[in-house]
């Protein structure tokens, strides 16, 4: 029997973790733009955040789509959401420490550590309590309302959208509070690609949903503020929606390039074992650890 043409899940795994780790490795290591500073690089900016980080916005599409199909093929949902749980929790630290501490280039420091000044002294520079919603958290908030959707389904039929809608706004609320990733969009993300069985509907509703996020609730949020050195003026310029804009445009046009990864999924498992389910989970927490680690060595003997 021949394999059949198209991406397995351990080659589409393999794809997604690869195009995160480009948008981490320039979020750490590429300079970013300092609008009081004129002397970064204009350059190495658009290289940055136009092409190496929208290349990164496949990731989550990609993530999203594979937790759909790992919720369908699971042989126990809740322990698939505990492990997801489990591994966002052991991510914390790691997360903290690579993304949010200072750029190679930049120094900076983001999220407001007051909360953590008052009760418990200065912060450590790998620690935001504001900041500790890693990518793992909405992957496995998603896969949690498939469980709910399994669960509840067949009890209480059309009132499960009821439920459902609580829980996301529950999930909502929270998801902002601690800066969990995509936590706008995750629950009828991954809940809409587990419910849709045509390939070309998940494809469908994958665009749609980056659509809405990048034009939508990444530009109401301030996604894309980068862009703006485009602008002579970063604050008070009235074009500056119009940036905001442009910038939602150019991840919503990378994001929406997940679906061609999705649609060439051939439904194969590809490689299996322990190894191969285990490592992927792992991969998340220990490349962030190598890659904030580098970044330490390197601002050490600089």
């Amino acid at each position: 029997m021949t394999d059949k043409k198209g991406l397995t899940t351990f080659q589409l795994k393999v794809f997604a973790c690869l195009v995160m780790v480009i948008d981490h490795v320039s979020a750490i290591f590429m300079p970013f733009y300092d609008p009081m500073d004129s002397s970064t690089w204009p350059w190495a900016f658009a290289l940055n955040n136009d092409i190496l980080r929208g290349i990164g916005r496949l990731a989550l599409p990609i993530f999203a789509f594979l937790i759909a199909e790992g919720c369908r093929h699971t042989r126990s949902l809740p322990r698939y959401c505990g492990r997801l749980f489990g591994f966002a929790v052991l991510s914390m630290v790691p997360y903290c420490f690579a993304l949010f501490s200072q750029n190679l280039y930049t120094p900076r420091l983001v999220g407001d550590p007051s909360w953590y000044d008052e009760f418990l002294g200065t912060p450590p520079i790998w620690f935001f309590p504001d900041h500790v919603g890693n990518v793992l958290f909405s992957l496995a908030i998603g896969a949690a309302a498939v469980w709910l959707w399994n669960r509840l389904r067949p009890r209480i039929r059309g009132l499960v959208w009821i439920v459902l809608a609580l829980y996301y706004a529950a999930s909502l609320v929270i998801g902002m509070a601690f800066s969990v990733e995509y936590a706008e969009i995750i629950v009828p993300l991954v809940l809409g690609l587990y419910l849709l069985r045509s390939r070309r509907a998940q494809c469908l509703w994958l665009a749609a949903m980056m659509i809405v996020y990048y034009l939508g609730f990444a530009a109401w949020n301030g996604m894309g503020l980068a862009w703006v050195h485009r602008l002579e003026q970063l604050w008070g310029d009235p074009q500056l929606w119009d940036a905001l804009l442009s910038a939602g445009f150019l991840y919503t046009a990378w994001a929406c390039l997940a679906v061609i990864p999705v649609a060439l999924y051939n439904g194969m498992p590809g490689k299996t074992g322990k190894w191969v389910k285990w490592g992927f989970y792992l991969f998340y927490p220990v490349h962030l650890l190598v890659l904030g680690g580098i970044r330490e060595l390197l601002l050490l003997l600089a």
